[in-house]
């Protein structure tokens, strides 16, 4: 044995902050804010960096929320495997049957 001890319970609780915060991350509106200067300022230097920083930042930004949900997933389903696996091992230490003491 490794001697590593896992809390499905603790891995569920990383797995929902991951969640949080890919969702926080997906839903930022940065590239939104710099598309919403571009617009306020049309024809301008500023519209034209404005405008490309808001097609720059738009697909990092889908990829960094992806790999949180997924990080978020991954961990979720570690926690069952842990589960599952500390489940089976005591059923199967329960049908060990001892002989009289």
């Amino acid at each position: 044995m490794s001697g590593v001890k896992v809390d499905p319970d603790l891995l569920r609780g990383f797995a929902g902050i991951a969640e949080g915060s890919g969702a926080a991350v997906g839903s930022c509106g940065l590239s939104e804010a710099f598309a919403r200067v571009a617009a306020c300022l049309p024809g301008s230097e500023t519209a034209f960096y404005a405008s490309a920083a808001a097609d720059a930042v738009r697909e990092p930004i889908r990829a960094l929320a992806s790999c949180y949900a997924t990080a978020s997933a991954a961990t979720r389903t570690a926690a069952g495997v842990y589960e599952a696996t500390d489940d089976e091992l005591a059923a199967d230490l329960s049908k060990i049957e001892v002989g009289p003491e």
